[in-house]
């Protein structure tokens, strides 16, 4: 059977590749700013790259899987990225909400408590660690469950 998506099909179809490149452009600039730029390396910077590198798992294992199975109606990529993607979708989702919840703490422990936490670039790094294995433990009962 030949693909031959409608009118309506081709508007979404634009739209998801403008966010794909939109994204990926973003996410990669946020990256090499702070990555290159040493007075960038903030507390809250280094969580926004970290968000930045969830948002890229975000567009590849959402966004791309999404846009050609909605456009196809068929599954191509076997049993194993069946399970695979999943786990990696619940565990991008699952790093993006504690990046984001983690900067909320630390935000707010710099205005409510300012002289009783200093927050340091070495335990935002060990939050970071901490944020990916939560995520990863998050994930697993998915990776084992899931049935294909």
């Amino acid at each position: 059977e030949v693909l031959a998506p409608n009118a309506l099909e081709w508007v979404f179809v634009a739209l998801y590749v403008v966010v794909f490149i939109v994204g990926i452009t973003g996410n990669l600039l946020v990256c090499i700013v702070v990555c290159t730029e040493k007075w960038m390396r903030t507390v809250t910077n280094l969580f926004i790259v970290n968000l930045a590198l969830a948002d890229f798992l975000v567009i590849l294992v959402c966004l791309v899987p999404s846009v050609i199975t909605n456009l196809t109606k068929t599954w191509y990529f076997g049993e194993t990225m069946c399970k695979m993607l999943v786990t990696l979708q619940l565990m991008s989702i699952s790093v993006s909400v504690l990046t984001l919840s983690a900067i909320a703490v630390e935000r707010y422990y710099a205005i409510c408590h300012p002289l009783k936490f200093q927050a340091t670039i070495k335990r935002t790094k060990l939050f970071i660690l901490l944020i990916w294995i939560v995520s990863i433990i998050v994930a697993m009962p998915e990776y084992i469950t899931v049935d294909t």
